[in-house]
């Protein structure tokens, strides 16, 4: 693989390193790609913005700064984010999360120049709401996984076994608290 970098591409090597694994490209305030494409890892790449970023410099003080070293602490930042909301998350979930959360820019779908697309954190944070999870359909599982984070709580809580679960199939708003229910449409 001659189109992306060793260290950005290292799941093409080690496939089981791309279930947590992102490689990031660096986009402008326009959305314009300023890096190389994430090319053949696009299946595992993110967009972030990169350019003119204001960081630390060399020797003290400040610096704008352009690049996916830039980028690549967007991405971080959105992860240790994530992982407050989901702390019982896995890394591959996490990941999932991410990339399924972007918004989609370039070519629709997965593409060669931008990957999953742009970084979206409101999405990310958007997906544990059961009023505005459905708007990500990609990231549903989530909002569901804490459901299922809920009901393990529960089980532990009030003494169940595996054998007899508390089952959490559906969810929904019902004025200011959540109504669980073992029917859907219930």
């Amino acid at each position: 693989f001659t189109d992306i970098d060793i260290s950005a591409g290292l799941p093409l090597v080690f496939p089981e390193l791309q279930k947590a694994w992102i490689a990031v490209v660096n986009v402008d305030a326009n959305g314009t790609l300023q890096s190389a494409p994430c090319g053949s890892g696009a299946l595992f790449c993110l967009a972030g913005p990169g350019t003119a970023i204001l960081s630390t410099a060399d020797g003290g003080g400040y610096a704008v700064d352009s690049g996916t070293s830039m980028a690549a602490p967007h991405v971080t930042g959105a992860v240790a984010i994530a992982r407050q909301i989901f702390p019982d998350a896995t890394p591959a979930e996490l990941t999932q999360l991410m990339l399924q959360t972007a918004t989609d820019i370039g070519a629709p779908g997965i593409d060669y120049q931008f990957g999953w697309g742009l970084l979206n954190l409101a999405n990310v944070v958007a997906s544990f709401d059961p009023e505005t999870g459905d708007l990500f359909p990609a990231a549903g599982w989530s909002g569901f996984e804490a459901l299922g984070h809920f009901g393990g709580a529960l089980q532990r809580r009030f003494g169940t076994s595996d054998a007899d679960p508390i089952p959490l199939l559906a969810y929904a708003r019902g004025g200011n608290a959540l109504v669980f229910s073992d029917e859907i449409g219930a």
